[in-house]
């Protein structure tokens, strides 16, 4: 499990104070961290085992970020000057095993989360290295498998290390998501448009005293212009009602498309998570393929894997994440088919 509080204070406009606090379940961690490079949304260079999740031991970080753009609007004092030389020495993420700092995580030549390279790629917010404080802790009791290198430049590459790596990174990526989710939901969103029913009503009421006064003062030679007034006030006030009629269609549509927006994100994100669960199952079915079982499990399990593909391919269409399911034709056993699927639900 890991514990996750994300807390933004100014990201460069006027904003309300966000927390947001989120318990990451090990089904997450698994889907995110853990597994085949390719199958995860970090792109590290190596595969994790399951095992390192537990193996690993517990650990703690805090990371602080700081927006350098809006802090150049007070370059001409002194304060800005403090805060930047604060930042040049401090900027980085170091890594403090029982209190004592291990090297070189965090020097200034050292980048070992890649943030520099991932702030290049993403869209939004660039969380690089230079707007960056933090530190990790760890001990050596709490985290025995986390081992220096012999030469002391390091920890050594095991699967234990790589997740230490992979959580602070996929910290950092949740980060971002908040600041742009806060960006879309506050700065970059338009004002809302407020009908009001009592000005347009004002109006008319208006303009059909100011019609009455003229027709009063208006010599009968010029009726025919009043009349138009008059017709011209009874067309306003006929378009007027057909805006309000449609200005609450339009909102009703509105709340319409945003609830289905909800449930889509929400499928996306049960798609992603499935279609992980659906492809270890497809693995562990695969590796079963070479195990000497009898004819009647194997049939069974054939029946299995077929069926645990067929949702893999379905599961992949709906997950912006991974390639693809495609269904290509090939050649098959009729006969076959069916009586795998006779056997498989004989019981």
């Amino acid at each position: 499990m890991e514990y996750d509080k994300v807390e933004l204070n100014n990201i460069g406009f006027e904003h309300p104070k966000e927390v947001s606090i989120e318990t990451v379940s090990a089904d997450v961690l698994h889907g995110a961290l853990v597994g085949p490079k390719a199958k995860r949304r970090r792109m590290n260079k190596r595969d994790i085992d399951y095992a390192a999740l537990n193996s690993v031991g517990p650990f703690d970080f805090e990371l602080y970020w700081y927006n350098r753009k809006t802090q150049r609007k007070g370059k001409s004092t002194g304060e800005y000057q403090a805060l930047r030389n604060l930042l040049d020495q401090w900027m980085g993420i170091r890594l403090y095993r029982d209190g004592f700092r291990v090297y070189p995580y965090g020097t200034e030549d050292d980048d070992w989360l890649e943030l520099d390279k991932t702030a290049l790629k993403s869209k939004g917010y660039a969380l690089n290295r230079i707007q960056l404080v933090g530190q990790v802790e760890i001990g050596r009791l709490s985290n025995p498998e986390l081992l220096d290198q012999t030469n002391r430049e390091g920890l050594r590459q095991t699967p234990e290390e790589a997740i230490l790596k992979e959580t602070v990174q996929f910290a950092v990526e949740r980060l971002r998501d908040e600041m742009n989710r806060i960006t879309k939901e506050q700065k970059d969103a338009k004002e809302p448009f407020i009908a009001d029913e009592t000005k347009t009503a004002d109006l008319e009421k208006r303009m059909k005293t100011a019609i009455t006064s003229i027709r009063k003062v208006v010599p009968s030679e010029h009726r025919e212009v009043v009349q138009e007034l008059e017709l011209m006030r009874e067309e306003f006030a006929r378009f007027a009602s057909q805006a309000r009629e449609r200005i609450a269609d339009m909102e009703k549509d509105a709340d319409q498309m945003i609830a289905m927006a909800g449930i889509g994100l929400m499928v996306e994100v049960v798609a992603h998570e499935l279609t992980r669960s659906a492809e270890d199952a497809l693995d562990v079915l695969n590796s079963l393929k070479r195990k000497t079982v009898p004819e009647e499990i194997r049939r069974r399990l054939e029946s299995l894997r077929a069926s645990m593909t067929s949702i893999s391919k379905r599961l992949r269409i709906l997950d912006p994440l991974s390639v693809t399911g495609r269904q290509r034709k090939e050649r098959f056993n009729l006969d076959e088919l069916l009586n795998e699927m006779l056997e498989a639900h004989e019981a």
